[in-house]
């Protein structure tokens, strides 16, 4: 069988650009899934105790590494918008979309997590401050250490 003239080199570049399609759909896929890895990471590091953080951390470090992970994260979503409105394919678009939406997703998780470390820091206060007033009612704080107490 003979073919027309042109229709070999058609062919082949047809072969070369959906080629390069899949690539690319397939390297996306690849980092939608390393995206995802990071991101089951960081939400499993944030709600551990020590986190990866360290356990003798305080409540403001910890919440200062949440808000550093986030400008991570808003930054890599600007990165894949990007991508978005220079990416031809639907498809493409599609996953990065996806990517997207895991990735806000994760930042609201993380900021779900600096809501209860401040709650919970909240409360410890609270917790001193009525410890306080209740030796202090008893009549049990000795004036060097009740100097020390925050608040007096």
């Amino acid at each position: 069988m003979k073919f027309p003239p042109g229709f070999r080199g058609t062919f082949v570049t047809i072969g070369i650009s959906v080629f390069r399609q899949a690539s690319a759909a397939w390297l996306l896929l690849l980092a939608a899934q390393e995206l995802e890895r990071m991101m089951v990471s960081i939400v499993s590091n944030g709600m551990s105790t020590s986190g990866g953080m360290g356990a003798d951390m305080d409540s403001q470090s910890r919440v200062a590494a949440l808000q550093t992970k986030i400008k991570g994260l808003i930054k890599s979503i600007g990165l894949i918008q990007k991508q978005i409105a220079d990416e031809p394919d639907p498809k493409v678009k599609k996953v990065l979309v996806k990517m997207i939406e895991n990735l806000q997703q994760t930042i609201q998780t993380i900021e779900q997590q600096i809501y209860q470390l401040e709650r919970a820091e909240q409360q410890k206060e609270i917790n001193r401050i009525e410890a306080r007033r209740k030796n202090e009612a008893e009549g049990k704080i000795d004036l060097p250490r009740s100097a020390a107490l925050p608040g007096n």
